[in-house]
C-alpha cells in the first residue's frame, strides 16, 4: 500500500469519548508508541553519526591549509 511496509503502520485510537479503557486496545496503542520512539531514537542516532562525519571531513579539509599558513 503506497510503498509502505505493513510493520510501519501503527494503529491510532482517540480516547476522548471513552469513560473506561479496554486493556487490549490500550496495550496496542502503547506498543505502537514504543515502536515509534525506538524508530525516532534510531533516526536521531543516525543523524548524530552523519554530523560527526561532516565535522571530521571538514576538519580534514582545513588541516592542509593551516599547515601551509604555518610555513609562511
Amino acid at each position: 500500500m503506497f510503498g509502505m511496509y505493513i510493520n510501519n503502520i501503527f494503529p491510532v485510537k482517540n480516547y476522548v469519548s471513552e469513560m473506561e479503557l479496554e486493556v487490549d486496545t490500550s496495550i496496542l496503542a502503547l506498543l505502537a508508541l514504543m515502536q515509534i520512539l525506538y524508530l525516532t531514537e534510531d533516526y536521531m542516532d543516525g543523524l548524530q553519526i552523519k554530523i560527526k562525519r561532516v565535522k571530521v571531513s571538514a576538519g580534514n579539509c582545513e588541516q592542509p591549509s593551516e599547515k601551509a599558513n604555518d610555513k609562511e
